[in-house]
């Protein structure tokens, strides 16, 4: 599978999984479920690019 193959097919695929986790994650932190200094709180560092979007 070419490079271009395998980029179409993550975009397809994956991409649409790891924005409903991302999503699931923010709302935890939003929601108060998760508190920062839990494991998961300290592991959660939001990408750059992903700070500011809803």
């Amino acid at each position: 599978m070419s490079a271009k193959k395998r980029l179409e097919y993550h975009q397809e695929k994956s991409a649409p999984i790891m924005e409903e986790f991302r999503l699931w994650l923010k709302r935890q932190f939003d929601e108060k479920l998760v508190e920062e200094n839990s494991g998961l709180g300290k592991a959660y560092k939001p990408p750059t690019y992903c700070r500011g979007k809803s």
